[in-house]
């Protein structure tokens, strides 16, 4: 690895994880975006993962015959990879012969090893539940209760570079528009983790009465991230379809569409709250 790398080589693991603050995200997002090893290293990272994902849910049956045998030709294939990979280091250190695309074989072959050994010692324990291999991420909103009771100064105040959160995020993230239909004024925006996926938090403030309001927005791809709070209550609102609740004093709105998810946490009331969070899914 080359010298730029050594400041991210400890970071590779956490950034696939998720664990990151946002700040080192878009640091190592940068860095990987112009190198080719780091980024190989973090398809590998993710491939293992994958593959343990999809061999765990077999470890509830024991091992069969088909599987063994399926199990005993992944590690073979491994170590002939592993093999070809050590002979062509010998002759030519600058070929990429051993990019994550060669070492895929070798996640799955350590992925269904680890599923032979659990099915022959029974079912999977209570301590690996399907959540915790499952695809998407879980996020309790009584966290967007806390960035929005104890906000952290924005990453970006500039509109167009809010926009920029979407190659992050995987969704549209547009602060100009659900600014102009609400009368709301945008503070700024900064990423979150939430596990190995991202979201964007949108921090406004409205203007109610006399009093300036804070509302703080979640914009999320609801295909990959989950949110939750026991007690979310559908309501309507025009065509659009919210559920409320209330934590802390803090009143909040899910809106939910096919491809975005928005949620809402202000210090407004709850019918305001909910139409902040429709107008959101319009925009």
């Amino acid at each position: 690895m080359t010298d730029p790398c050594r400041k991210y080589t400890h970071l590779l693991g956490a950034y696939v994880d998720g664990e990151l603050e946002p700040s080192s995200v878009l640091d190592v997002d940068e860095h990987v975006s112009r190198c080719e090893t780091c980024g190989e290293r973090i398809e590998l990272d993710r491939a293992i993962r994958t593959s343990l994902k999809r061999s765990v849910g077999a470890a509830s049956a024991p091992a069969s015959d088909a599987l063994r045998a399926r199990i005993s030709g992944a590690m073979i294939a491994a170590a002939v990879h592993e093999d070809k990979r050590e002979t062509l280091k010998a002759h030519a250190r600058d070929q990429k012969s051993w990019s994550w695309r060669t070492a895929v074989p070798l996640a799955s072959a350590a992925a269904l090893a680890m599923v032979w050994g659990a099915a022959a010692r029974g079912p999977i324990g209570r301590t690996t539940s399907t959540a915790a291999v499952s695809a998407g991420a879980d996020f309790d909103l009584d966290d967007l209760v806390e960035e929005h009771s104890h906000p952290l100064p924005p990453e970006r105040t500039d509109p167009k570079d809010v926009r920029d959160f979407e190659r992050y995020v995987g969704v549209p993230v547009r602060p100009v528009s659900f600014e102009k239909r609400s009368g709301a004024r945008l503070v700024g925006g900064r990423m979150i983790p939430i596990r190995q996926e991202r979201a964007a938090v949108l921090q406004y403030e409205i203007t109610n009465g006399t009093e300036v309001r804070r509302v703080s927005i979640l914009v999320y791809d609801p295909h990959r991230i989950q949110v939750h709070e026991d007690g979310l209550k559908p309501r309507s609102v025009g065509t659009a379809e919210v559920q409320v609740a209330q934590s802390s004093g803090y009143t909040l709105a899910v809106a939910q569409g096919q491809n975005v998810g928005y949620a809402v946490a202000s210090d407004l009331d709850t019918d305001k709250n909910a139409e902040l969070a429709a107008l959101a899914e319009e925009h």
